[in-house]
């Protein structure tokens, strides 16, 4: 399981943080309390000494985890502060499933980039992720999804049809789009990626939600995730390519 946590600072031009390398611990608890995966990193945080905005920094690790439900604990600190937050996943069977999907990423193409590689505990992505959920009305943001068909099975893979939704803070949908992922496009592991640029610069300011289904013959499965636009562009384009 990939995981994505945001580190937030407040900066402040007379009491700028002293450097010091910060620690993040990662663990995965099953139902019963019991501890199943953990992971630790330590990274330096550069925060520049001109600035007096946030600081936000995005650290990307992972989790070997079996099929099940889990309550993701994660805390972090530098030896004078630190912070904590939770979360509960689901771990879908990835391998007997004939048709699954995972979690969307969110990658703001142009922000700073995560310390990590883009190759993190097995897992491969070709964004750089992001845990941050407001973004400006500029810039580009790609949603990154991969979809199975059961990494342990053996029949045939079938198409997969795949549809796209945006919809706003008012439950209208103002963006759809539809592809066919013919069979071809599953890997030996039988998954393939699907990227989605956001039409960040056209959105006015507000929340929206993006929707994916995919459908193969009689099975569906599907995932979402929410964003918001603090702050518009400016003038109002039409998108380079067709978002969704």
């Amino acid at each position: 399981m990939l995981l994505v946590v945001g580190l937030e600072a407040a900066v402040d031009a007379d009491r700028r943080p002293a450097d010091a390398p910060f620690h993040l611990i990662s663990l995965a608890v099953d139902p019963a309390g019991r501890s199943r995966a953990v992971s630790r990193s330590t990274l330096d945080v550069a925060i520049p000494r001109d600035t007096d905005r946030r600081r936000h920094v995005d650290v990307v690790s992972g989790l070997e985890l079996a099929t099940g439900d889990y309550e993701i604990r994660v805390a972090g600190g530098d030896g004078a502060r630190g912070a904590s937050v939770f979360t509960h996943v689901t771990v879908p069977p990835f391998r007997s499933e004939a048709l699954s999907l995972s979690d969307v990423l969110l990658g703001e193409i142009r922000s700073a980039q995560s310390p990590q590689k883009k190759s993190v505990a097995g897992l491969t992505f070709p964004i750089v992720p992001t845990a941050r959920r407001e973004f400006q009305g500029q810039g580009r943001i790609d949603a990154f999804v991969r979809i199975y068909q059961g990494t342990g099975r053996t029949d045939a893979p079938q198409p997969v049809t795949l549809r796209t939704f945006l919809v706003d803070g008012k439950g209208q949908t103002i963006s759809s789009g539809i592809t066919t992922l013919a069979e071809t496009q599953f890997s030996r592991d039988r998954a393939t990626d699907h990227l989605v640029t956001l039409p960040v610069s056209t959105l006015s300011p507000g929340d929206y939600l993006l929707k994916l289904e995919a459908t193969m013959g009689r099975r569906i499965a599907g995932r979402a995730v929410r964003f918001t636009i603090v702050r518009a562009s400016g003038a109002v384009t039409s998108p380079s390519r067709a978002p969704i």
